[in-house]
């Protein structure tokens, strides 16, 4: 848009189940047959991407060491490296142990310490801080953000696994890993056989704004506190939360993730004032198929489209059906087979390689067209380099012709059945 003009060529990505990845050239025209999909003049300011994150599970760190050192190093620098695939900048750290924990425990066990004498953090230099590391080696400029799944056992009311952010946010400092945002609790709106800590509308205001926000300010001026994850597509609970007149003052942005999506358009348009995020992408049953990637594809589509600034994806890679200590079954955006030690790239990798390769942090993402229209999601973004890209998908069992208008041109296009499609200026 610096010149008024759009390139007449595009790369073109596509990804089939069958053929992962194929590259090829698009040719805007200067007429159509068919009603475009989106009219892009050039004028939309849109909202600005800052981050692709993932977090930094025990489970994710245990599946990456049955590969060699090599490999290890391969698949962290496809996901960590500024050059990589996927180009994550953002980790999301769980405070305590969380349903990808090998199992139960958290920073402070010692029932009745609220002075936290034995707080530590020696379970998480086993496996989470090394695994940080790692891929600190491939971008030391990452940035962290915690959320706690449940606080210690004794500092709830029934003492059932399922403050200390500050005496968190200043060991993880110690350890070279810098934490700038915090969410007050992971999923508060659920009841959980694995660790986890529900919360009423009116404790969270008041734990919020009472509590954790004023502490923050004191001990840590430079962390931001978001409020969330909403996971919860009771709009009337959220709205209560948000309503309070204190919570301006006491909070930047809002993290949604799950059914807690369905929510976030109406609630950002009532809240224009807050950021938001998406704070966790939904983990699927352990299939690690095509449809987990589409599903995937749509839910970075969405996000996206209604101004969240920071997309964080849950478990980055995991072992043989992805089980976790309490029986429940996710994918990972890599698979390794325990028994041939080998790793494989799923097609939830490739959705999001679609996006994170071409959607760098800058970009504004400008127009975008839900998959539950026909099934074919669309997404328009221009980078910092004022580049537009075109992000498609077809969730459909037949080809899909679509034309969106650029400027003065089209770009006309049929897209494979269940295809993943990146089309970028030249």
């Amino acid at each position: 848009f610096a010149t008024g003009t759009y390139a007449q060529t595009y790369n073109w990505v596509s990804s089939t189940e069958a053929n992962i990845w194929q590259q090829s050239k698009a040719k805007l025209q200067l007429s159509t047959k068919q009603t475009p999909l989106l009219e892009i003049s050039g004028t939309e300011e849109g909202t600005t991407f800052k981050a692709w994150g993932t977090t930094f599970n025990e489970l994710c760190w245990d599946a990456l060491n049955i590969l060699t050192r090599d490999e290890q190093d391969n698949l962290l620098e496809k996901m960590f490296s500024p050059q990589g695939d996927l180009r994550f900048t953002r980790g999301r750290i769980s405070m305590n142990a969380n349903d990808y924990a090998r199992d139960w425990y958290s920073c402070d066990e010692v029932s009745g310490d609220f002075q936290l004498k034995y707080f530590n953090i020696n379970r998480d230099k086993l496996a989470i801080i090394p695994f940080i590391r790692a891929a600190q080696k491939y971008n030391s400029g990452m940035t962290f953000w915690i959320s706690p799944w449940s606080p210690p056992s004794w500092m709830k009311i029934n003492h059932d696994y399922p403050v200390r952010s500050c005496k968190f946010i200043d060991a993880y400092k110690e350890q070279g890993i810098p934490i700038d945002m915090v969410m007050y609790q992971n999923e508060a709106y659920s009841y959980t056989p694995y660790p986890g800590c529900a919360w009423t509308a009116e404790g969270t205001v008041r734990f919020n704004v009472e509590y954790l926000a004023p502490t923050l300010k004191k001990y840590h001026p430079e962390v931001k506190l978001y409020l969330g994850t909403f996971n919860t597509n009771r709009y009337d609970y959220v709205d209560k939360i948000l309503s309070d007149p204190r919570m301006p003052q006491s909070i930047e942005g809002v993290g949604f993730q799950w059914e807690g999506g369905q929510i976030l358009p109406k609630i950002r348009k009532k809240y224009p004032q807050y950021k938001y995020v998406q704070s966790e992408s939904e983990c699927g049953g352990g299939t690690f198929d095509w449809r987990a990637g589409e599903h995937t594809f749509h839910l970075i589509n969405h996000y996206l489209g209604n101004g969240c600034e920071e997309y964080t994806f849950w478990n980055n890679t995991l072992c043989d059906n992805g089980e976790s200590p309490w029986g429940w079954k996710q994918n990972a955006l890599i698979h390794v087979d325990s028994k041939s030690r080998t790793a494989t790239l799923t097609p939830e990798y490739y959705a999001v390689r679609h996006y994170s390769q071409f959607v760098t942090p800058g970009s504004h993402v400008i127009a975008y067209k839900p998959s539950t229209e026909g099934r074919t999601p669309v997404l328009v973004v221009e980078t910092p380099e004022k580049k537009k890209v075109v992000i498609a998908g077809n969730f459909n069992n037949e080809a899909k012709k679509i034309t969106l208008k650029l400027g003065n041109r089209y770009l006309n296009v049929e897209l494979q059945p269940h295809s993943f499609n990146t089309f970028e200026e030249k």
